[in-house]
């Protein structure tokens, strides 16, 4: 096998015998290249002995006779598929790979391993056929997703720890693994991108994985078993939470970290610097963080490919270059060593240093707030509404998981509601409306926060509702009322969600009417959320101002299926929009009519442009009044501490009631890294004059996702902040440190004491 490095897929050459097979789904700037390819749909489904007698069908009416060369152009499953094919075809004929993944890059295309599925289990069907050519095309890289670019990092990580120590420098650097995981790609030159240094560290990685597999060939000797470090742990993942294989096998290495340092000579200086070089590819979403059905992970791990004898046989490592294999740690203790490297990475401090300026703003997931309202009209209409828009934040995934449990089981239910206030008023609600029990489990700050307005309203109504303990965690039962009430009434003075969460029992279809017994609604603009998603699934709603009262009623074509598209979500943009006032020239997006959105936090543009516009003048002294988008107040808070400047934040008491007291948290975290504010008893009052913030402080967020993104900001000038727990972003904004890191941050994770040998 022969590697080749090239920029284009142009640079490949086109021999005449050659019937190129390419993923349908790649960029048309790849594809456009090749005359006339064989497209396939990528993914498991490939990977079937009738999807391959089709494909060898449809290259044969390409070219039935030799020579003939197969080009595979895509990622793992177009390159397994292809690969098996070639080696089976005439008995074998001319290989390339054409990898367009970073994963498929650095592992798949190389090795000569080539597999389909059968049934249900995974790659049991496959020969070792070696590829004569692979090509390492670099405007593959560069249109490739930073998400999928992580995925192969993983294995390219598991590949220098195998045996590269100049390679693992490399990701030691302050522009080592933060960079390659999040810069864009572009030649270094200008000092922009990662570019050439990202290709030469793939071909370590590749050059790894050729010694072993040239030493073991067959795997027979059990060398070519080294390959499988992190995979135990990796593969059990895959089946169970669906997670990728790049992301899984980063799970794995984690794991492998500790157990290595059980079971293997790795000491804990070195178990810490493989999970810091595990952590910038690791997102904190639930179905994976949250994953702990021992014998779920038990069964699959039995059936991975590395069991022999029934016995199954590990990777650990005794240092850097030194796999072991071992048949001493069963699965069990994999389990144990995934929920510890889960553990680990929601305690460890996160050091956050901007080293460089990237302009723009990330592309974020859905609104958090549009998709929990979606995803209430979508369960009690029944299969009518398809929702267009997807969120991994934790708030979603959890009523996600609560909602499909309340579709599929009898009374009574259970279901976890976690640390989301909006997902456990939105269940309350929609509780009342069943028939039996409903429990609603949460965490213990869940049932600090107020609710009692919302469950006096339910009681008005005639659910009966009474404190729950089970599986160890308390939250509340509900007994649904027995017919559903013409008239609902709730004090929303604190909150909105009391008033939305009633309102949108309306996609029930039943008419009522909905009385707001108080003065004014908190938040109004997030009412309004729900009223505008209410009427575009076919619910008239009618204000009456003088009775304090909303109207809900189907209209006629309200059983008429129908698209609810959710925006980006604004609360996620908002710090970064907030980081343009301290970078001066803001990206040019961010000049851009700000588009229709149901989100108060859109205000963020217009707050921003006016901050921007007074940066530097220390004698102005500037209000914001934030009753209709409050929780923007800890960003904004951030950036006035910053600019020139004094800042009156008000309208906003109402902060005192979210996941912390976020005015009295936002001021302890503020003076604790050296920032004077003063708290209002509805703001804050930033005074003027730059204050910047001690450098290595601790900057501690009360567990609360929306401090932790204003923190950030502290550091927009390469001051070096330390986060305690940094991953509570993962309530709402997951991709949170990936989009920091990929703007200039560099982070490195500061390891919890651990168990394992002396250093």
């Amino acid at each position: 096998m022969s590697i080749h490095r090239v920029t284009s897929i142009s640079d490949i050459p086109r021999p005449e015998s050659a019937v190129v097979v390419a993923d349908r789904s790649l960029p048309s700037t790849l594809l456009e290249e090749w005359p006339e390819p064989i497209l396939v749909d990528a993914g498991e489904d490939l990977k079937t002995m009738g999807a391959i007698e089709d494909l060898a069908r449809r290259v044969l009416s390409r070219r039935a006779s030799r020579p003939l060369t197969i080009v595979a152009v895509g990622g793992g499953s177009v390159g397994d598929a292809v690969g098996f094919l070639a080696s089976i075809l005439w008995r074998g004929v001319t290989l390339w790979h054409v990898p367009t993944t970073c994963l498929a890059m650095v592992d798949s295309a190389h090795g000569g391993k080539t597999a389909v599925n059968l049934d249900e289990a995974k790659n049991q069907l496959g020969t070792f056929y070696e590829a004569d050519r692979v090509y390492l095309v670099g405007d593959a890289l560069a249109e490739l997703p930073l998400a999928r670019r992580r995925e192969g990092l993983a294995e390219l990580v598991k590949g220098l720890w195998l045996g590269d120590a100049d390679g693992l420098d490399q990701l030691d650097d302050p522009r080592g693994i933060s960079e390659l995981a999040a810069a864009p790609y572009q030649s270094e030159a200008d000092g922009t991108g990662v570019g050439s240094r990202l290709v030469e560290l793939i071909e370590r990685a590749i050059g790894v994985k050729k010694d072993i597999v040239e030493r073991d060939p067959h795997e027979e000797r059990g060398i070519r078993t080294f390959l499988n470090l992190g995979h135990t742990v990796a593969h059990a993942l895959e089946l169970n939470t669906g997670i990728s294989h790049g992301h899984a096998v980063a799970w794995g290495l984690v794991a492998a970290s500790f157990e290595s340092t059980r079971r293997g000579d790795l000491t804990r200086r070195q178990a810490s610097r493989l999970r810091g070089h595990a952590h910038p590819l690791l997102t904190p979403v639930g179905d994976v963080c949250e994953f702990e059905d021992k014998p779920s992970f038990v069964d699959a791990a039995g059936r991975d490919k590395k069991t022999k004898g029934g016995t199954l046989r590990s990777v650990v490592l005794d240092g850097p270059g030194s796999p072991r294999v071992t048949d001493g740690i069963g699965a069990r203790a994999w389990f144990d060593a995934f929920r510890e490297s889960v553990e680990w990475f929601f305690a460890a401090q996160l050091e956050a240093e901007r080293t460089r300026i990237r302009p723009g703003l990330p592309d974020v997931a859905s609104s958090k707030s549009e998709m929990n309202r979606a995803r209430i009209i979508a369960h009690l209409r029944e299969a009518l509404t398809r929702i267009d828009g997807e969120s991994h934040a934790d708030d979603v995934l959890h009523l996600k998981s609560a909602l499909e449990t309340l579709s599929k089981d009898k009374n009574p239910t259970v279901v976890y509601a976690g640390e989301g206030g909006t997902t456990f008023r939105f269940l309350l609600a929609v509780a009342a409306t069943r028939e039996g029990d409903t429990t609603i489990l949460v965490e213990d700050t869940i049932l600090e926060r107020p609710h009692e307005p919302l469950v006096d309203a339910l009681r008005y109504a005639g659910a009966e509702i009474s404190p729950a303990m089970a599986d160890g965690k308390a939250g509340v039962s509900v007994k649904g009322w027995h017919s559903f009430p013409n008239h609902l009434r709730v004090d929303a003075s604190d909150s909105s969600q009391y008033a939305s969460a009633l309102a949108l029992l309306a996609a029930t279809g039943k008419p009522f009417s909905l009385e707001i017994t108080s003065d004014s609604i908190a938040s109004r603009p997030y009412f309004e959320m729900t009223l505008s998603m209410l009427r575009r699934v076919g619910i008239s709603v009618t204000e009456h101002p003088d009775q304090h009262t909303f109207e809900f009623k189907p209209k006629d074509g309200f059983q008429e299926a129908s698209n609810l598209n959710i925006a980006p979500d604004a609360s996620s943009s908002a710090v970064w929009i907030a980081l343009t006032v301290l970078d001066g020239d803001p990206d040019d997006r961010v000049h851009q009519e700000e588009a229709p959105t149901l989100q108060p936090d859109s205000r963020i543009r217009r707050l921003a442009a006016r901050l921007r516009a007074r940066r530097d003048d220390s004698a102005a002294e500037l209000e914001i009044d934030l009753a209709d988008a409050p929780d923007l107040a800890p960003v904004l808070a951030a950036v006035a501490t910053q600019i020139s400047p004094a800042l009156r934040i008000c309208g906003a008491s109402h902060l005192r009631h979210k996941e912390s007291d976020r005015i009295f948290d936002l001021v302890g975290a503020l003076e604790g890294v050296g920032i004077d504010v003063e708290p209002r008893e509805d703001g804050l009052f930033i005074p003027s004059g730059r204050q910047k913030p001690e450098p290595d402080a601790l900057w501690k967020p009360a567990g609360d996702h929306r401090l932790v993104m204003a923190g950030l900001l502290l550091t927009h000038d390469g001051t070096t902040l330390i986060f305690d727990e940094p991953m509570s972003v993962s309530k709402s904004y997951p991709d949170f440190w990936h989009h920091a890191r990929s703007l200039g941050w560099s982070t490195k994770p500061l390891q919890p004491s651990s168990p394992g040998n002396a250093s």
